[in-house]
């Protein structure tokens, strides 16, 4: 298993469990979000866990309990910046698994850590988060 795919494994369970407090620490801000080729712009840890609460109560509202992440593919890093593409799955009681989101992450090499400084969602089927 590759360094990212624990990575957004633990992004998963993080966001699955409400716990914003372990993924907030993961950007570099101001972190750009965009949604339907919308960009926004998260300033700092406060609006980070504002998006985070919206997209887990999002999943919630459409009857899933779990969110699992898939990465389809990585890029090699070039001059420390590289690209992760990753799938997100729910899982719920009273629903089928669904994939409810794609991501494009765009991520900086920091030495001991890796940051995201920039999400796409390419795909989004939460319609509390659709613009």
């Amino acid at each position: 298993m590759t360094t990212q795919q624990l990575t957004a494994d633990f992004r998963a369970a993080a966001l699955s469990n409400g716990r914003y407090d372990l993924m907030v620490g993961e950007y570099r801000y101001p972190l750009t979000v965009y949604l339907d080729g919308i960009p926004h712009l998260l300033q700092g840890v406060s609006d980070a866990w504002a998006f985070f609460q919206t997209m887990h109560t999002a999943t919630l509202g459409e009857g899933y309990q779990r969110l699992t992440a898939r990465v389809e593919r990585e890029e090699a890093p070039k001059t420390g910046r590289f690209r992760v593409w990753v799938s997100w799955i729910a899982e719920g009681a009273e629903r089928p698994t669904a994939s409810v989101a794609r991501t494009t992450l765009y991520c900086v090499d920091e030495g001991p850590r890796t940051a995201i400084e920039m999400i796409e969602f390419t795909e989004l089927a939460l319609p509390l988060l659709r613009v």
